[in-house]
């Protein structure tokens, strides 16, 4: 099937700044922690029905045994890719049928 990166590096945008090639032993990693500051979440914070304030950015960090400055990375991380999706959806590429149109996205 590939390396993570090769496969992370089809999906537009995301490739670049999650896997890196030649450090997937480090972007694996960044993905770890990204998911153990998930497990941290509550249920409406991982809905994002609950806002996420610097008092619970820190509960964050502390429960997930990361950095606030880590916990602030994956928020912008995934608002960076939120929008990404939603672009995707708008042009009509929610079944990525149409690859052709990727481009006008980014």
């Amino acid at each position: 099937m590939g390396s993570m990166s090769q496969i992370m590096s089809m999906i537009p945008g995301f490739g670049a700044n999650l896997i890196t090639k030649g450090k997937e032993k480090e972007s694996a990693e960044k993905i770890k922690r990204y998911l153990y500051m998930m497990d941290s979440m509550t249920n409406d914070e991982l809905d994002t029905k609950k806002p996420l304030i610097p008092s619970r950015i820190e509960r964050l960090a502390r429960g997930s045994g990361t950095t606030v400055k880590e916990v602030t990375d994956m928020i912008c991380d995934y608002k960076r890719m939120a929008k990404i999706v939603e672009k995707m959806g708008k042009a009509g590429l929610g079944k990525m049928a149409d690859m052709q149109n990727v481009s006008s996205i980014l």
